[in-house]
């Protein structure tokens, strides 16, 4: 045992209705357990270790101290090739099938999960595959080029150039109107809860501005519509193939 968090005193397993995330350690490292700690209670963290791992970096510590989820680990006892893979994608069938998830998310690099990902999406589970619980902010690297020229000869004097203002117009990025295919899909799936037409509004454009599951459920959950979690359960496999 690595870690023990304290969550883990009060349920080996959570109550149904959350969002599953399990980490493959052993391929992600330190880097797949990033926003860990932005997590809440609707959220389960399993981490599955492989037996190399006999170590947990201290900045992998505070995350998974000071997040708010329900956080498990899973501690491989083999080095056999793709050991670690078919327990968690064994141990994720078990889950899907012995509990009512919201969602599930893989965090790992290893694209063979996508065949698990595409096989519980036919059978209507909202299910995906990342490589960190959010996404990793990017480094902007500025490269600077210095030419040196020596004994550089003076500079004639020019007339002074006419300098003619040419007006450009920038252009104005615009969110993508959710399709009418996906918005009767939306409708048919809340309609017993009555809502007005401004509430439809925020939903599409929640849809629209959204780039992944965690990011809709924000935008649903800041929006002040009724019903934001009867909505959110009704509409993310709609979401899901919006963004597909």
């Amino acid at each position: 045992m690595l870690f023990k968090h304290p969550k883990e005193k009060q349920a080996s397993m959570p109550p149904t209705k959350k969002h599953l995330y399990l980490v493959d350690f052993e391929n992600t490292n330190k880097d797949g357990l990033y926003g860990l700690d932005t997590l809440n209670e609707n959220d389960h963290v399993i981490i599955f270790f492989g037996s190399h791992d006999k170590t947990v970096p201290i900045d992998c510590h505070k995350m998974i101290m000071n997040t708010k989820a329900i956080v498990n680990e899973m501690q491989m006892d083999k080095t056999d090739k793709n050991y670690l893979d078919f327990q968690l994608a064994t141990y994720c069938g078990y889950l899907i099938g012995t509990h009512e998830y919201l969602d599930v998310t893989v965090v790992s690099k290893d694209t063979g999960f996508d065949s698990l990902v595409d096989f519980w999406r036919k059978r209507q589970v909202s299910i995906r595959r990342i490589t960190s619980i959010i996404p990793l902010p990017k480094e902007k690297k500025k490269s600077t080029i210095q030419v040196i020229v020596q004994n550089p000869e003076p500079k004639k004097k020019e007339p002074p150039k006419v300098q003619v203002k040419v007006a450009t117009q920038k252009a104005t990025q615009k969110v993508t109107d959710v399709p009418e295919s996906i918005r009767r899909k939306v409708r048919k799936a809340v309609a017993e809860l009555k809502l007005a037409g401004q509430h439809y509004s925020v939903i599409y454009k929640s849809m629209a501005k959204a780039t992944d599951i965690n990011g809709y459920r924000s935008r649903i959950a800041g929006s002040g519509i009724p019903n934001q979690k009867q909505i959110y359960e009704a509409t993310v496999a709609i979401f899901e193939e919006y963004k597909n």
